[in-house]
């Protein structure tokens, strides 16, 4: 596995568990092994692009702790600065499954790539945050002012029900339309009054820069901010296992969290170059959901989680935006059987 020095989560259309409040499995995840094609130690292959970022904890924990072997499966991963960077690779059939966030897999189906949502893998519960210098009092104070935020990404969205919530619109901002990285950099050494990110970049930010705080952040956000796993339509059509496979080493690697959270936080932290004690700091603002909660966001219209009532206002935001040409048929673009079968083996 391809690991930079970076720390990225997502750039274009971004967003998301800490240990004693991180979602316990129900049941232990149970799947049938891949059958070898050959000899014996052949193993299945399911390759997978993802952004560097802490909210990918069970994917590193599963990749060290040989849950993918478990069930036949090798896992050929990359990784990418920005997620949006691996769109045209696994437009070109390049990757089998790749991990955007809920925005982004709005985005990706109106623009007809070939792909269909499987799972939510971590929920944002205060990841996305909005910092501002002290002399900002209020987000009602951001009338007039400057944003550094990434126009069409789930940071502008963010902005933007901020700015509502206070009785503001766009038009009495300014938008600065910087990525988060850069964006956090920004604030961290005083170019920028008010800037949208997301951890381990807004944390730096703030650590670094004595004159601000955080002032708005996913914590209260009624819309289910949510990371996911796009998987190819050619995959699903025609290695249902593979990818039956990888969620069931994705989901022990979220039991391995929930049982032993000092190592799986240690695996995290080496892969990212970061401190256990930052990553286990920004893991208080991500939630990984159980199958049962996967269920429910995927399938159940009735529940407050469901996935579909988000996604509806992120594709009337991106067509308002102009960023797609028109809203697709979102029912279409979820897939949840094989969470399905995996609740029901377990």
């Amino acid at each position: 596995m391809n690991i930079s020095s970076h720390r990225t989560r997502r750039q274009v259309l971004q967003l998301l568990t800490g240990t004693a409040g991180s979602l316990a499995l129900n049941a232990c995840v149970r799947a049938p092994r891949i059958a070898a094609t050959s000899a014996a130690s052949d193993l299945a292959t399911f390759s997978f692009g993802f952004p560097l970022w802490t909210g990918n904890l069970p994917f590193f924990v599963a990749k060290e702790k040989g849950f993918f072997e478990e069930v036949g499966l090798s896992v050929n991963a990359r990784d990418f600065d920005a997620i949006a960077e691996a769109f045209p690779a696994f437009n070109a059939n390049q990757f089998q499954g790749i991990a955007p966030a809920s925005s982004e897999v709005v985005s990706l189906f109106a623009e007809g790539s070939p792909g269909r949502l499987v799972t939510v893998m971590g929920i944002s519960v205060g990841a996305d945050v909005i910092m501002a210098r002290n002399s900002v009092a209020s987000v009602a104070d951001f009338k007039g002012k400057q944003i550094a935020v990434q126009k069409g990404g789930i940071g502008h969205f963010f902005v933007l029900q901020a700015l509502a919530e206070a009785g503001l619109s766009e038009t009495d901002v300014t938008i600065l339309n910087i990525d988060p990285i850069t964006a956090a950099k920004a604030y961290e050494v005083g170019n920028v009054e008010i800037a949208y990110s997301y951890p381990p970049f807004s944390s730096g930010a703030i650590a670094a820069q004595p004159d601000g705080r955080i002032i708005y952040d996913s914590s209260t956000s009624t819309l289910v901010l949510a990371d996911t796993y796009f998987v190819s339509t050619g995959a699903i059509e025609n290695e249902p296992q593979t990818i039956e496979a990888f969620l069931t080493g994705i989901f022990k690697g979220v039991e391995f969290y929930n049982t032993n959270p000092d190592e799986a936080i240690a695996i995290t932290a080496r892969q990212l170059r970061m401190r256990p004690q930052e990553v286990r700091e920004q893991l208080e603002v991500i939630r990984f959901p159980t199958l049962q909660m996967n269920m429910d966001m995927l399938t159940n219209p009735q529940s407050d989680r469901y996935l579909l009532d988000t996604l509806t206002v992120f594709a009337n935001f991106l067509e308002e935006q102009k960023l797609i040409d028109a809203i697709p048929n979102l029912p279409e673009l979820v897939e949840p059987r094989f969470v399905q079968a995996l609740s029901d083996r377990a």
